[in-house]
């Protein structure tokens, strides 16, 4: 069994998309499924000239007839015999979120390559659901398979993590928010919640790592204000995010769309309570093992903040919990259901 896989999410930087690629590329060693990258090269990997790659270059270089897995939303229209995962339709639902170019190229492509695949996969049953009522997809050609997070975010060394708290001048107990910055990500209101709870700001910094994304209109903060108690540490190694993740006290990602949300469940690897929204595929994926608000409301992530920040026995049930809710996405369970999908079409 051999997989050719579309490769080229893995010129551009790491997000959730490129996380996932990643994780699902090491499960399928384990699982003895042969796979080859097949990557533009750099200058053809972005914009407009991505787009050519993928849809004029990409379907010539590999086998007749083989099977191609294009793991990051899209792919060759012409090329048939293809799985693709979806993982959201963030660009429909918000098209106000993303550049012009970037959505008029998604909606001419996606509707006819989900409907021309043979499978596609998808991360959640929202997404699955949004699928089915967008393109009268049949529910039969869409499996789920969720995700694992990879172990290295399971990092427990003390050590470790004050020395890259000391490289970054973190002094003081944090609350972390990890994400690109986009609408999104929802980080202004998170912000905006952080500013009404003054009393904690000597004692406590909030954390904000991302950077902006080349797909996206605008960062979705107000840079021009002066927000105490927080500091901006922009992209960071995959290395120092383990440990900034597992030094936090506490992990807000009030986000208003996800197909699936990685940080959740890095957060809840790295014993850290999560606060999240209650919105698209986040109770989906969080379970009862997050406290959940409406990301919508700046005064309801406040006082979840403020509930969090203020109670350790609270602290402590939502890590619990969450230790608890990995089990429903641990490496075997999500791997399987990659195999089986592989091997109906094989």
């Amino acid at each position: 069994m051999k997989i050719f896989i579309n490769s080229r999410c893995l010129n551009k930087p790491m997000t959730g998309v490129q996380r996932y690629l990643n994780s699902v590329m090491k499960g399928l060693e384990d699982f003895q499924i042969q796979s080859e990258l097949i990557q533009p090269p750099s200058f053809l990997s972005s914009g407009l000239f991505g787009y050519f790659w993928e849809q004029c270059m990409l379907p010539f270089k590999i086998p007749k007839k083989a099977l191609l897995w294009s793991p990051a939303n899209i792919g060759p229209i012409f090329y048939t015999n293809q799985v693709v995962t979806a993982h959201d339709l963030a660009w429909l639902d918000h098209p106000e979120w993303f550049k012009f170019q970037y959505v008029q190229i998604y909606k001419f492509i996606n509707p006819i390559l989900l409907k021309k695949c043979r499978l596609i996969l998808t991360v959640s049953e929202y997404s699955k659901k949004r699928m089915m009522e967008t393109f009268g997809i049949s529910e039969k050609k869409i499996i789920v398979t969720g995700n694992y997070i990879d172990e290295k975010f399971k990092v427990y060394d003390s050590g470790r993590i004050s020395a890259c708290l000391k490289k970054y001048k973190l002094t003081k107990p944090y609350v972390l928010s990890v994400g690109s910055l986009e609408p999104r990500k929802n980080i202004q209101r998170l912000l905006e919640a952080w500013s009404l709870l003054p009393k904690f700001h000597a004692s406590y910094d909030l954390i904000v790592i991302g950077s902006a994304g080349v797909v996206f209109k605008n960062q979705g903060i107000n840079r021009s204000k002066n927000y105490e108690s927080t500091l901006f540490l922009g992209r960071v190694s995959d290395d120092d995010l383990c440990f900034l993740y597992a030094g936090a006290l506490l992990f807000a990602y009030p986000s208003l769309y996800e197909g699936f949300g990685f940080p959740i469940l890095e957060a809840m690897a790295s014993g850290v309570p999560v606060l999240s929204s209650n919105i698209t595929s986040i109770p989906e994926v969080a379970g009862d093992a997050a406290y959940l608000i409406n990301p919508y409301s700046i005064d309801e992530i406040a006082q979840g903040l403020s509930d969090l920040l203020s109670n350790q026995d609270l602290r402590e049930q939502y890590i619990q919990k969450g230790f608890k809710q990995l089990e429903l996405f641990s490496r075997e369970k999500v791997m399987q259901k990659f195999k089986t999908a592989f091997e109906s079409v094989l």
